[in-house]
Formats: C-alpha cells, structure tokens, sequence
C-alpha cells in the first residue's frame, strides 16, 4: 500500500515545475517623435517593465534583475540625470 502511495504522488508531481523559462521578446527599436503636447516634458518614459528571478542552490542564492525602459530625453538636465 505504501508504494501505490509513493508512486502515486510520484506521478502527481513528475510534471510540476517551479520556474518556466522564456525567451524575453525586447522588440524592435522605434523613433519616438513627441506631439506638441509633450515637448515641455523633460523626459517621457513610455516602457518601464521589471523582471526579477531567483535562483537557489544548495549553499548560494542568486537574484537577477532584469530592466527594460525606454525613456525619451528631452532636455539637458534629463540627460545629466539619466
């Protein structure tokens, strides 16, 4: 009976996996050309996307961040900051 139990949950979690590994799609690169409304902005971020993994072995932890962001710069200032 204990090995039909065994091998019972054995074939439950056979398949389950804690992480899924997936290609990150960055995209093309594109010419933001503001409108009247936005050039007295000093700067514009229109992508700001955060991937953080982590990854545990037996002695070490590791945690990777991952920052996508794509900023227009529209003035010197933004450009010191930036």
């Amino acid at each position: 009976m204990k090995t039909k139990i065994v091998l019972f949950f054995l074939l439950l979690f056979a398949g389950l996996s804690a992480q899924q590994y997936k290609n990150y799609d960055w995209g093309k690169p594109e010419v933001y050309k503001p409108d009247a409304k936005d050039r007295d902005f000093t700067q514009i971020t229109f992508l700001d996307k955060t991937i953080r993994e982590f990854i545990v072995t037996d002695k070490t932890a590791y945690n990777f961040d991952i920052y996508h962001t794509k900023i227009y710069i529209n003035s010197d200032e933004a450009i010191e900051r930036n």
